[in-house]
């Protein structure tokens, strides 16, 4: 790839509007004793600079959730690692307790939802800012303890650190409870995307995927010829498992999602007013429903899978013995195949047809902020958290993405491209993630593994629980 391409990928990365989670993660600026890195004009022109003050030594307090493997939730470390995401996030909070004279402090806990409910029913100023899973950042602020986001005073969401695409699903009646930003890393950690085994593909003689994504030619029925052509009983014992060829491999709950999503289609949408409202019972919906199954079942393409893994063992096992020609990903599972001897690509999900204008990725399960409605000083909050969103898109999101991402972890200058076109276009679905439990898991995961395809007729029953979701939050959010 140019030089002058890798530019253009930098500014692009800079301007994105996630996921971040969420997923995630360059010019390091640092205080005293830390030595400063030059800002390139890049960076310079695209994040803001934000208001500078002196709180006198405040402490700022953030109850987050642990750091689990390879995911990002934490937001402070306190020592130096080599390990290039926690260096990136020790020096921006050191600049930023230089900058603002303040002390960031983490409390973190496996689910600190419970912790964050306790304080604040208690009336207890113990936090600043709160990170956890956004079912509970949505369970909270619909219980009213938390501040509405688009209240907070110094934080400006047209500003490109926070991420308007994950942001704008979010909002609910016009107003804004809970936002990603880019030091939510876990809007990245959360992103789909495929990988496929290039020995595989060269095997099958399998055209340059990358190029059919450029052209926009990257369909379903693209998709569905692939994995058609690769699936099979390889050692002749009659029966398919984890010793034979997969055409595509995935846990069998994230399977709806990652294509309704990619097709352009929603579980729960929003009207006019900005209300959810029902959507999986379109005929739209029902036709990808049922296209899902026709490539991945009817094929003998997916490998049965019910492992509760996002990314279940025994399918980076299949992918890295070069048994499988696609596999679904998260970025922090990445990971998991550096040793892997083969070489793989990067790319998103499918679109619908050649007339979908954009390739669209599914986020799901990450991490959102909220502010307890105990905090004291909002003015204070606010401006830490836009300070701290605008320095991490400055020096941890490039680090997350141009270092571990597309130097650790992928395999070509390619799937860099890639990372652009999925980090982009990326959508959150109410149905898949807030409401996951109902719809989701509660309905869709289980048609797909058990191959029941007629929506109708569980549209009738799933209709009543939503609907009471919806009326729900209608009392609580409006």
């Amino acid at each position: 790839m140019k030089s002058t391409n890798k530019a253009k990928i930098l500014i692009i990365l800079l301007c994105l509007t996630l996921v971040i989670q969420v997923t995630g993660c360059g010019e390091t600026i640092v205080a005293d004793n830390f030595t400063e890195e030059e800002t390139t004009d890049e960076t310079s022109e695209i994040v803001p600079e934000v208001e500078k003050r002196d709180f006198g030594g405040r402490t700022f307090r953030m109850l987050t959730r642990t750091k689990a493997d390879t995911i990002h939730p934490n937001l402070n470390t306190d020592e130096l690692t080599a390990e290039t995401i926690n260096d990136a996030i020790y020096y921006r909070n050191r600049k930023l307790e230089n900058d603002y004279n303040i002390t960031f402090t983490e409390h973190l806990n496996t689910e600190p939802s419970g912790i964050a409910r306790a304080s604040i029913l208690a009336n207890s100023d113990d936090f600043e800012m709160i990170t956890m899973r956004c079912i509970f950042s949505y369970q909270l602020a619909a219980e009213g303890l938390s501040y509405p986001v688009d209240e907070l005073e110094n934080i400006n969401l047209d500003r490109p650190y926070w991420y308007s695409s994950i942001n704008e699903a979010l909002t609910l009646f016009g107003r804004q409870y809970f936002a990603a930003g880019a030091f939510n890393l876990t809007s990245y950690d959360f992103t789909h995307m495929l990988l496929f085994n290039k020995r595989v593909a060269e095997d099958f003689l399998i055209p340059n995927l990358y190029e059919k994504v450029e052209n926009g030619e990257w369909t379903y029925d693209l998709f569905a010829k692939y994995v058609s052509m690769v699936s099979g009983d390889v050692n002749g014992d009659s029966k398919l498992d984890e010793n034979d060829r997969w055409g595509y491999l995935a846990n069998g709950k994230q399977v709806p999602p990652c294509f309704w999503i990619s097709a352009g289609v929603l579980s729960i949408a929003k009207d006019e007013n900005d209300e959810p409202v029902i959507a999986y019972d379109s005929e739209r919906f029902a036709d990808v429903f049922t296209r899902i199954f026709e490539i991945t079942r009817d094929t003998g393409a997916w490998y049965y899978n019910t492992d509760p893994e996002d990314v279940p063992p025994s399918s980076i096992r299949i992918f890295s013995a070069d048994n499988a020609l696609f596999m679904d990903c998260t970025f922090f599972f990445i990971e998991y195949l550096r040793n892997m001897e083969s070489d793989f690509g990067i790319l998103p999900y499918p679109k619908w047809d050649n007339n979908q204008e954009k390739y669209i990725s599914r986020i799901e399960g990450c991490d959102l902020f909220i502010v307890p409605i105990t905090a004291q000083d909002t003015d204070y909050v606010s401006l830490i958290l836009e300070a701290l969103a605008a320095e991490s898109e400055k020096s941890v999101i490039p680090q997350y993405y141009e270092v571990a991402l597309k130097g650790k972890y992928s395999r070509d200058d390619e799937s860099a491209t890639m990372l652009d076109l999925i980090f982009n276009n990326r959508v959150f679905d109410f149905g898949d993630t807030i409401w996951c439990q109902h719809i989701r898991d509660g309905v869709f995961a289980s048609m797909y593994m058990n191959d029941m395809r007629n929506i109708a007729s569980r549209s009738a029953a799933l209709n009543r629980v939503v609907n009471k979701l919806i009326q729900e939050a209608a009392e609580k959010f409006s």
